[in-house]
């Protein structure tokens, strides 16, 4: 037995519970993981409650506090649903960006009730999700940075006895920013890497996808960040004006928080 982890590199457990894993369940449990359980408990917030929540949030509070508190948005959220009575910490989860950074004593919310915020999204919250509709499909598209890295020395193939090796050490090439346009009702999927997210870039991927649609669909239906370069503005920038208002004309974009 350590002679066969050491030819593997790995721990003797390691070869044991493989070996335990194979000879209970089978072949098929030994070679893919062991799938996850679903919780045994639903969460608390779904994204509808935490949308109505938001909402709620931007409005001016109730006569007597001067200001909004975590207390305080938990009672009046129960009073609204009328469900069970939720904590201060459950509201605050709810609030927080979950991006893997906290932000203290911020809320994923805005520091003063705003009417110009919450109004144009009061109108979504009851409405339910829309069918799916061939001539109007729902897209849904974001860019993230990334950073471009090359590895410094070349890794050893796997051969006969020690697996593949590589070396922890890489070298920093800049960055690059990733779209993806996704068709959730359809299950669609579509990348591309550009080296900014200037309104000229969106506007160019909206345009590719457009082009890519322009004999199956009308119009699309596209869902993006709140940001300044994401509208029809940036079409302008990118293409004639004949050609702007062309693909204005097909695209309809949601307000988004």
């Amino acid at each position: 037995m350590p002679a066969r982890a050491a030819r593997c590199a790995v721990r003797v457990q390691t070869v044991l519970g493989v070996r335990h894993r194979v000879v209970e369940p089978g072949r098929e449990a030994a070679r893919n993981r062991k799938p996850q359980a679903p919780p045994s408990r639903r969460p608390v917030w779904d994204g509808a409650r935490e949308a109505r929540l938001s909402a709620r949030r931007c409005r001016p509070p109730p006569a007597g506090p001067a200001r909004w508190t975590l207390r305080l948005v938990a009672d009046q959220a129960v009073a609204v649903e009328r469900g069970e009575t939720r904590s201060p910490e459950t509201v605050r989860q709810a609030c927080t960006p979950r991006r893997g950074h906290r932000l203290g004593a911020r809320w994923g919310m805005p520091p003063e009730p705003r009417g110009a915020c919450g109004a144009p999204r009061e109108d979504r919250l009851e409405v339910s999700p829309p069918p799916a509709d061939p001539q109007g499909p729902l897209v849904g598209m974001a860019a993230q940075p990334v950073q471009v890295m090359q590895e410094v020395r070349q890794p050893l193939p796997a051969v006969e006895g020690p697996p593949e090796r590589y070396d922890a050490e890489d070298a920093r090439h800049g960055t690059a920013h990733l779209f993806m346009g996704t068709e959730p009702l359809q299950g669609v999927r579509l990348g591309s890497v550009r080296e900014h997210t200037t309104a000229v870039d969106w506007a160019t991927e909206v345009r590719q996808r457009l082009d890519l649609q322009s004999l199956e669909v009308d119009y699309i239906r596209l869902v993006c960040d709140n940001l300044s370069t994401h509208g029809r503005g940036s079409l302008s920038q990118a293409c004639p004006p004949e050609q702007a208002r062309g693909l204005a004309s097909r695209l309809e974009i949601p307000d988004t928080p």
